[in-house]
């Protein structure tokens, strides 16, 4: 029985040694992305949240240790996508800069011929957006003088739908018939 009992306590005294040798890894490893990361953000005028400033891995606390390697790892990530973030704006700022670079060095009938299709540009925009952004509302009066035809108008809505609808119909039908028609044609060819 003491046998087991000693086998027992050497692997957990192992189990534990690991444990705390991989929690002076993380730890190292924290420590190295971490003055990393600040030397970055430093540069960005930025700095980790202060949490993080002065916490210790402690070997004897796992749970603790855990949870605060978890917290670490999270920073990081978000770290790391503020850094893409900031890299994919750096990005799209000097592509639009030296796009005003290129036109800045235009010169002459070019450069009118430019500014003119800039300008189109920009009203055609402008009346895109107020089209977009019109009232499709009928008005009062508008209603008022299409009240006599109103059953009618009904009629003529339901008969126009008819007709679109079978005209559907006869379009799908054609092309069945199309394809039906390229079956029989390609199989007397050959």
């Amino acid at each position: 029985m003491a046998f087991w009992n000693r086998r027992r306590r050497e692997k957990k005294e192992q189990e534990a040694a690991e444990l705390a040798e991989q929690m002076r890894l993380a730890q190292e490893e924290f420590d190295r992305r971490r003055a990393q990361t600040q030397k970055t953000v430093s540069n960005e005028g930025t700095s980790l949240p202060e949490a993080f400033d002065d916490n210790e891995l402690i070997p004897g606390d796992v749970a603790e240790s855990k949870r605060l390697v978890t917290e670490c790892c999270e920073a990081i990530r978000e770290i790391e996508h503020q850094r893409e973030l900031a890299t994919i704006e750096y990005d799209k700022v000097s592509e639009r800069l030296t796009d005003i670079q290129r036109i800045d060095e235009i010169s002459g009938e070019a450069k009118d011929t430019l500014h003119d299709l800039s300008k189109r540009i920009m009203n055609l925009t402008r009346e895109r957006n107020q089209y977009k952004n019109r009232s499709l509302t009928i008005t009062d009066a508008q209603i008022r003088l299409l009240d006599p035809y109103e059953e009618v108008l009904g009629r003529e809505v339901k008969k126009m739908y008819d007709a679109e609808m079978y005209q559907t119909s006869i379009n799908g039908d054609i092309e069945k018939l199309d394809e039906t028609k390229k079956i029989f044609t390609g199989s007397s060819v050959r």
